[in-house]
């Protein structure tokens, strides 16, 4: 068979797809010091961060925009769920 024979042959050029060869490339070459690589004594790190000075005070501001987002979101999401329900009648 034609097709068993053209994808038996692992050096046939066009079976390699060029987006994950230069993909794979820039994942294997050594751009990231060699640090990165290696891991850890004990194969675990201990986080020592402790928050000194009690509780984190609640951001009004960052609470409003996260509720604002949402809001648009919501509306984003009905108004597509609206014109699929127009465009099937």
């Amino acid at each position: 068979n034609a097709l068993e024979d053209l994808l038996a042959d692992g050096n046939n050029p066009s079976l390699i797809d060029p987006v994950a060869e230069a993909m794979a490339l820039a994942l294997t070459s050594r751009v990231l010091p060699t640090s990165y690589y290696t891991g850890l004594e004990g194969r675990e790190y201990f986080d020592t961060v402790v928050l000194e000075g009690g509780d984190i005070a609640d951001n009004a501001k960052a609470r409003r925009s996260n509720l604002a987002q949402q809001l648009l979101h919501q509306q984003m999401v009905d108004s597509q769920y609206e014109s699929s329900q127009q465009e099937t009648k």
